[in-house]
């Protein structure tokens, strides 16, 4: 948090978020040599006008840094009522995908490639989806992925959500082959950009398909579109 006092005129306060950003623009040299570049999102509130409490500002200049992540980062924004009312949207869904994560909410749906010529199911791909979560006793709108990915991506809890689907698909493959269900194609799988520089992630996929007797390459690997 910066404070600046005895402002004149709000753009000041702009001046002052566009001089950090451009100081960070620059990269930071660590100890080991290498170079590291840092963005930013900055939100402004001011007072009176966004508040006449410090939490009432704070809170404000928070949902305004929401938006500038909002727009592509390495910028400010100041802080608008619709701002609060977003910010208190995102909140939500972030308290509601972990709780899903806790919960096995997460599921996964089976998309089918079918040969028109002989109507044989060539390859499935897995798409993540979420579920109400069970015993709640309240309606709970659905969640599309293209809301709960990019959150998941933010807070960090995309390689765990990856890791879900990896299991599940697994699982289920050994299901049908148990079942006599023989794919002729593979099972595709989306895993998230970030997921792909955890270095655990062929670990990851080399132990469940070793845990439900599944050949690697019966699986498709697949990076997610993030906005």
């Amino acid at each position: 948090i910066l404070v600046l006092e005895h402002l004149r005129h709000p753009q000041q306060a702009a001046h002052v978020a566009s001089a950090i950003l451009d100081t960070l623009q620059q990269p930071f040299t660590l100890d080991g040599g290498e170079q590291v570049y840092v963005r930013a999102s900055i939100g402004i509130s001011l007072f009176p006008n966004d508040g006449q409490e410090a939490a009432d500002l704070i809170r404000n200049a928070d949902a305004a840094m929401y938006e500038s992540k909002r727009r592509g980062r390495n910028s400010f924004s100041f802080y608008t009522e619709s701002f609060t009312s977003d910010a208190t949207s995102r909140l939500l869904l972030e308290t509601r995908l972990r709780r899903a994560m806790e919960q096995g909410d997460f599921l996964l749906h089976y998309q089918p490639q079918i040969r028109l010529s002989d109507r044989r199911i060539t390859a499935v791909e897995a798409l993540v989806r979420l579920r109400p979560p069970s015993g709640s006793g309240e309606f709970m709108a659905p969640v599309s992925p293209h809301q709960f990915i990019p959150v998941m991506e933010d807070t960090g809890m995309i390689v765990a959500l990856g890791n879900c689907v990896i299991e599940q698909a697994c699982q289920q493959l050994a299901a049908w082959q148990r079942q006599g269900c023989q794919l002729s194609g593979q099972l595709s799988i989306n895993i998230a950009a970030d997921q792909f520089e955890d270095s655990e992630l062929v670990a990851t996929l080399l132990n469940s398909c070793r845990q439900h007797s599944i050949a690697p390459d019966q699986l498709s690997v697949e990076i997610t579109e993030s906005g």
